[in-house]
This record gives structure tokens, sequence and C-alpha cells, in this order.
């Protein structure tokens, strides 16, 4: 009876490392993307391209920010505003990488306001900034 107790133990462990192992996370290097870490290019479509790619089919997977151990250290990655649309994706910044905001007031495209914006609020516009921290940027 004990041994077939551990034998259906077993089995349920081998069949939970079976199903773990085959359920790996899909990695979307932004790099592969585009993007390069030299802080003046713009990384923005590429992330915006990687997230397409990580998010659309439902399966989600994580947006990787790489570093670059390299001697060319293109390890500091511009971007304007971009959105994660798509569910079960992971924004993953490597140690050692930097993801900076632009410094340029078109890097950060207008939206239609949201019903929880109300009116009259910043801008006199049927408009409003993508949720950022543009206001610190200048």
């Amino acid at each position: 009876m004990r041994s077939l107790k551990m034998s259906k133990f077993l089995n349920l462990v081998m069949v939970m490392v079976a199903t773990s192992s085959t359920t790996a996370m899909r990695e979307c290097n932004i790099v592969d993307w585009g993007a390069v870490g030299d802080a003046t290019t713009s990384a923005t479509e590429a992330i915006i391209d990687a997230v397409e790619a990580c998010g659309a089919d439902g399966a989600g997977g994580r947006i990787v920010i790489p570093f670059d151990d390299s001697s060319r250290g293109l390890n500091r990655f511009l971007t304007g505003s971009f959105e994660l649309l798509y569910d079960h994706l992971e924004f993953h910044i490597e140690a050692g990488a930097t993801l900076l905001g632009s410094t340029l007031e078109d890097d950060y495209p207008l939206i239609p306001i949201l019903p929880s914006y109300g009116t009259g609020r910043d801008v006199d516009s049927e408009q409003r900034y993508v949720l950022t921290t543009w206001a610190f940027c200048k």
C-alpha cells in the first residue's frame, strides 16, 4: 500500500516538473527589436514592438531591458511613453541597465481624456498626456 502511494506521488511530481518546464516565460529583448542603449537613440518603437510581439497572442512574456557587459557598454535606453497593452506581461530591467525618460515633449503623445480625469484640468483640450512624469523632465 505504501509503495502504491509513493508511486502515485512520484508520478504526480514528474507531471508537475514536465508541465513547469514546458511553460517557460517567453522573453522579448528590446535589442532584438532594434533598440540601441546609447542614451541618445530612442528605444520607444523597439519597446512597443517587443510588447506587441510578447503580448498580442495573449500568452504574455517578459519584456527585457538588457545589460550589455561587453566593452561597448550600451546600457542606457532612451524612451518616451509606451503602454503595456496586454495581460501577462512582465517588464524587466536587468541590473546595470537604465531606462531613461526623454526630455522631448513630442515623445509623450496626447491621448483622449479618460472618464476619471474629468474636464478642465491641466490642459484646455480634448486630449491629455499619456500618464508619465513629463513635468519632472523639464
